[in-house]
């Protein structure tokens, strides 16, 4: 008897209470970046070499090597300002 008056409920009011029965599925993909600590490539290996969060590490490092810092010097920021100076002279 109480099952056929919550199936009437239901059918009576399956636009305001629809969200009830909804099923959210989501996946929460942070889990790549735990690579992120890798200390080096040969200890710990990629599985996918560029295909997840990260670049292929030969490549990005390659680049890195050919490319210069850019300062800017149109900032006037105390943290922008301090960002290049040594730990020990900077005063936070």
């Amino acid at each position: 008897m109480k099952r056929a008056s919550v199936q009437s409920e239901i059918i009576a009011n399956v636009g305001t209470i629809r969200w009830l029965y909804g099923l959210f599925l989501a996946i929460d993909a942070n889990f790549h970046l735990k690579r992120k600590v890798v200390s080096n490539d040969n200890v710990d290996p990629s599985l996918s070499h560029g295909w997840g969060y990260f670049v292929e590490e030969e490549g990005y490092k390659s680049f890195l090597h050919s490319s210069t810092d850019i300062i800017q010097e149109v900032s006037y920021h105390n943290a922008v300002n301090m960002a290049d100076m040594k730990t020990n002279r900077c005063p936070a």
